[in-house]
Parts: structure tokens; C-alpha cells; sequence
């Protein structure tokens, strides 16, 4: 996309992916993502700022504070891994964001980390995608993130932190290999597992939205004084 992100902006920037997992392999993609600040005064023109940034080789995506916010606030995994992976890069208001995570955690991730690893299961047993550049099927990798989101999804239910690295990346593609039906057998009750860590979950219901504003407000104002 057209869209440029200066250093200035950039509040975050991690390694994600099978590096950040863990789990990678001497042919593994380099992957990161982050967050930065589009100029407040951006904000106030008619034409708005660009919500992400993407790139290739290596694969970057970056998303602006506001889109990052919405997202974290969904629960949504891969989004917020980004706070609490081991920072490349942290400006003072990615600092702030880090400070003030467990504000977007919420037992939402009941939905979201079941319904991903349910995806990757499907994926798995369907047989489609494939490695960038050779179109092969990668079965084996599909049903390492079904594990992986399904037991992350249970320890941050059950705690209430947010698990990036895996325990033990070789057992765990140890049981990736076990095939289709070993993990589907494996994780059968998924839902009702989720559904018990959810009922005795520290985490709240829903995200605490107010939080996030004042959050957001503080990190705009901030920078806003900055410009003038």
C-alpha cells in the first residue's frame, strides 16, 4: 500500500509469527507487527490516516493506534501478542500501551482464540493453502496453531496473561505430526474446556472500554502537545 510509517510513529515494533512462538524452522518466514501513531492533527483532516501498513520481505504489519485499540479490544490473538511479545522497538507511548495491556483483555477470548484454532483445524482437514512460492499443502504447520491457539486460549482464560512463547516448541510439533485426527480427537471438547476456564476466568466479561478511551485520549494529547 501507499501508505508510509516513519520511526518517529512507530510506538511497538516485535518479531511475530514462529520466531516470536517459537516453533520456527531453518526455512521460516521473518514476520513482524506493530503499532504506531498517525499525527493527531492527521486525525482532524478530511482525509484520514491509513488504519495499517503492510509490507513483504520481510513481512511487516503495522497498525495505526486506533485500529490496533479496536481490534485488542476484540480479542483478537495475533493483535494482542503484539503487547506482550518482546519488544524490537518501544517509544515512550508504546511504553504507556504496554503498561495499560490487560485493559483490552476480556473473556472474549472464549470466541476468538476457539474459533481461530477451529479455522486452523478446518484448514487442516480440508488440505487447502500453502507455502509462499511452492503451493504445497502444509497440513502439519495448520494443526501446530490449532494446538497452539487452543492452549493459548486456555492460559489466558485461566490467568489472565497473554502466552506468546510456547512451553515446548519440539512437543509441540511432535503432536502436530500425530495427524488430522489425533488433534481433532485431542481437542474435541475445546469448546467446553474454554467454556469451564471462562466461568472461574480473573479477566472481566468485557473489555473495560472506558480505560481504553482514557488510554487512548492520554497517548493523542500527548503526542498533539508534541506538535505544537
Amino acid at each position: 500500500m501507499g501508505a508510509t510509517v516513519s520511526r518517529a510513529d512507530l510506538a511497538i515494533l516485535v518479531r511475530a509469527g514462529s520466531h516470536a512462538y517459537g516453533t520456527d524452522r531453518p526455512d521460516s518466514d521473518d514476520d513482524y507487527r506493530g503499532v504506531y501513531l498517525a499525527p493527531t492533527v492527521d486525525l482532524y483532516r478530511l482525509r484520514r490516516p491509513a488504519e495499517s501498513f503492510d509490507r513483504q520481505d520481510p513481512d511487516v504489519t503495522l497498525y495505526e493506534l486506533g485500529k490496533f485499540a479496536t481490534l485488542a479490544a476484540a480479542a483478537n490473538p495475533t493483535v494482542l501478542e503484539i503487547l506482550w511479545a518482546e519488544p524490537l522497538h518501544l517509544s515512550p507511548a508504546g511504553a504507556i500501551l504496554r503498561l495499560h495491556r490487560d485493559v483490552f483483555l476480556s473473556r472474549l477470548a472464549l470466541k476468538t482464540y476457539g474459533g481461530y484454532a477451529h479455522q486452523q483445524l478446518g484448514k487442516a482437514i480440508k488440505g487447502t493453502g500453502g507455502s509462499r512460492g511452492t503451493g504445497h499443502f502444509r497440513r502439519e504447520k495448520f494443526l501446530l496453531h490449532t494446538i497452539r491457539l487452543a492452549e493459548a486460549g486456555l492460559h489466558l482464560l485461566r490467568t489472565g496473561e497473554v502466552q506468546v512463547r510456547v512451553p515446548d516448541p519440539a512437543g509441540l510439533w511432535e503432536r502436530a505430526s500425530r495427524g488430522v485426527e489425533a488433534v481433532a480427537a485431542e481437542f474435541a471438547d475445546l469448546d467446553e474446556r474454554l467454556a469451564d476456564a471462562a466461568a472461574s476466568s480473573p479477566l472481566p466479561e468485557h473489555p473495560d472500554l472506558e480505560a481504553i478511551d482514557r488510554l487512548l485520549i492520554l497517548l493523542r494529547r500527548d503526542l498533539l502537545g508534541e506538535q505544537r
